[in-house]
């Protein structure tokens, strides 16, 4: 649903796009606005209606779908929207920060000494 349909529906571009070079303080803020900010198929950054608006009928419908009926709570409902939102952000948000950054350093850091 947000990968396909409301962003058709919005015209917005669902793909993430790393930048890849600048600072890490640069980096950063880029990647935080584009959890909310993407571009359009414009060209112009909008409000991400599809990932939101998205996210959120997902969690209404799995909600009231799977969950018993006690749960089934305008409660529960956002509970499971804020985790939706929750990892899709760092997801994104993640690779954003970590396209400048070397990977010969990546793999120095996860290996032990």
């Amino acid at each position: 649903m947000t990968g396909a349909i409301l962003p058709t529906a919005f015209r917005q571009d669902p793909r993430y796009y790393q930048l890849g070079e600048g600072s890490f303080a640069y980096r950063t803020m880029y990647s935080a606005s584009r959890i909310f900010l993407p571009r359009g198929d414009n060209r112009q950054r909008e409000f991400n209606f599809s990932e939101i608006l998205g996210s959120a009928l997902a969690a209404g419908i799995s909600t009231y779908s799977y969950h018993p009926h006690a749960d089934r709570t305008l409660g529960t409902t956002l509970s499971v929207w804020g985790t939706q939102l929750g990892t899709d952000a760092p997801n994104s948000f993640g690779q954003g920060v970590l396209a400048g950054y070397p990977a010969k350093a990546i793999k120095a850091q996860a290996q032990p000494d």
